[in-house]
Order: C-alpha cells, then structure tokens, then sequence
C-alpha cells in the first residue's frame, strides 16, 4: 500500500515558468480547440478557458442549469474567476471528465457545491497572483507589483466569497518546492514580469487536504500512487512536466505561510533562466 506523503511523477528537468501559466512542454492529450454548448440543464467547456469562454459561458447559462461539465488544461485567471462566481451564485456542481487545471481547479472546481471527477479523471494546482505577490514584496517595478497586488486582491475576494480556505492560493508555490524568483523580461505586453525556479511544475494535493479547505470532492480523487500514476497517464501525453501528489493535509497558518515564503528570494546569476 502506497504510504508516503508525496508521489513524484518525473518527465521533464526543473525549470522556470511563467506566473499562472501551463508551463511549456506540456502535451496535453486533448485538443485545445475550445467548445462552450449547454444541454438541458449541463453547460460543458471543453478546452481553454479565456475570456470569449467565459463571456459565452454567462450567455448560455440559464436559471435551471445545474452542472458544469467541463475538460480544461486552465488559462485565463480572471475569465476563471468570473466563472467561478457564476458557478457559486447558481449552486452549480462541477462534472470533471477529463482534467481540470491550473485556473480551472483553483477558480472554477473550487466553486461548485461539489466536484465530481469521473475514473482517472485528474485536477492540479499551481502558484496564484497572491503568492507571486507575497513572493513579490518591495521587489520589482511599480506597476508590476501594482498588478500583481490587484489579481491578489481579486483572488482573495472571490475565496472569501465562495467560503475556501485562502490558504490554498498560497499552498501550491510551497509545494512546488520554489527556490527562487525572477522579474524577466517584457512578457504578454507587460515591461516585466515574474519567473520562478521550482522542483516541480503542478501539485495534486490530498482529498483530506482540499476537505479541510472547504472543497467538496465527489467520485473518483487519487488515493494512492499508483491512482494518480494512472490519472496522469490518461491526462497527458509524452513530455508532461514534473508534477507532485500528495504532502500534508493540514492548513497552514497564515504565520506558517508568512515564515515560508520569506525564504523565496531572488535568483542568483548562475539560476537565471
């Protein structure tokens, strides 16, 4: 029986990513053509979530819809968080038939009054604007800190709102196992932006984990290594990135949270991208 805290499932070397997106070198085993239908009561999003998704997905909703069905390697946070709300203002439920990633397990599976995964059916966390911004502090240009402190704040409102733990927009960036940062270069138009250098690229946590959080969780979740060994397998194709399952159930405080992310500082020259 599977018994350690964390499971390495290793494809890629450690590298660095940019903040809140999919790092490179993911192959996905799906298509990212994207798809937004409703039947009778279940609206399905298939493919990337972005703002025209979000925009259609508040067009097509109706008073009797109930389900969310949806297969999402993530994408934009803010169209995510639009529909999380939505989700939560209509006490949707969450169908997962494939994955749910990045923007779509922290904003829009966390919303439902549950999240129901089909067998093998697979959901990964990564960092949020407000670690990026923790990690931040006086570091970086005005407007870079400007920007990333207004996603944070956005972040932290919408938990508040849908009752999580917000303790989970911080979580995923420790259990990367992040040793540095970087502001690079000019990124999606912006003058700079934020890189960061971990062990690992995703993080699965623990069904007791998301429990103690406040997310509910129905059908299939991985219990054991070789459960999540397979519902990563079905997930992605040759060359996924580093991912990591598991670790400790238990909620940090925001001290904790405080006293570990202060360790997160610059990268040196010779860890630079």
């Amino acid at each position: 029986m599977f018994r350690s805290s964390h499971y390495i499932w290793r494809y890629l070397s450690r590298g660095l990513c940019a903040a809140g997106i999919i790092c490179s070198g993911a192959s996905l085993a799906w298509s990212q053509s994207v798809e937004v239908t409703r039947e009778g009561n279940t609206v399905k999003i298939d493919g990337p979530i972005t703002p025209q998704v979000a925009q259609d997905f508040l067009r097509i909703v109706k008073p009797d819809t109930r389900i969310l069905e949806i297969n999402s390697g993530g994408g934009d946070n803010a169209s995510a968080i639009k529909i999380g709300y939505e989700v939560y203002r209509r006490h949707m439920s969450i169908h997962v038939t494939h994955a749910c990633l990045a923007s779509c397990a922290q904003y829009v599976m966390v919303a439902g009054t549950s999240a129901n995964f089909d067998p093998n059916a697979l959901a990964a966390f990564q960092n949020s604007a407000s670690s990026i911004s923790k990690m931040l502090g006086s570091k970086g240009s005005v407007d870079l800190r400007k920007r990333y402190a207004e996603e944070a704040k956005s972040e932290s409102n919408f938990y508040q709102h849908i009752g999580i733990s917000r303790e989970l927009l911080y979580r995923p960036q420790l259990e990367l196992r992040t040793t540095c940062f970087a502001i690079g270069p000019i990124t999606h138009d912006k003058d700079q932006d934020v890189l960061w250098q971990s062990m690992y690229k995703s993080w699965t946590p623990s069904l007791a984990y998301l429990i103690a959080s406040g997310v509910r969780i129905k059908g299939f979740w991985p219990q054991t290594g070789e459960e999540y060994k397979s519902a990563f397998n079905r997930v992605f194709a040759v060359g996924a990135p580093l991912m990591l399952f598991g670790g400790d159930p238990a909620i940090l405080s925001q001290q904790e949270i405080n006293r570990r992310m202060s360790k997160i500082g610059l990268c040196s020259s010779d860890s630079n991208p």
